[in-house]
């Protein structure tokens, strides 16, 4: 199937966040490694990425701070919003 990352490209945008501003480079995707087609295993594990990160927009601005392996669902670091419990930020 079609990479639903990518588009089928084999390329993405990342932003990259340093003192106060974004710039977006081109890199080859990480989903299907820059191929432009992922099986139905790589979907399951592209869904399940996309399904972690918070949407709600954290309206209270409060978060829960893990350490690295304390929630093995996401194994590293990472902040997680206090109102939909889904993660804000990694690294």
């Amino acid at each position: 199937m079609i990479c639903p990352r990518c588009k089928g490209c084999g390329q993405m945008d990342l932003g990259v966040h340093e003192g106060g501003s974004v710039t977006t480079v081109k890199i080859r995707c990480i989903t299907c490694d820059g191929d432009g087609e992922i099986d139905h295993h790589r979907y399951q594990m592209y869904r399940q990425e996309v399904e972690m990160w918070c949407r709600c927009g954290n309206p209270s601005g409060e978060v829960d701070y893990f350490e690295d392996g304390q929630d093995e669902a996401i194994g590293m670091h990472h902040y997680k919003c206090r109102d939909c419990g889904k993660v804000i930020q990694t690294g």
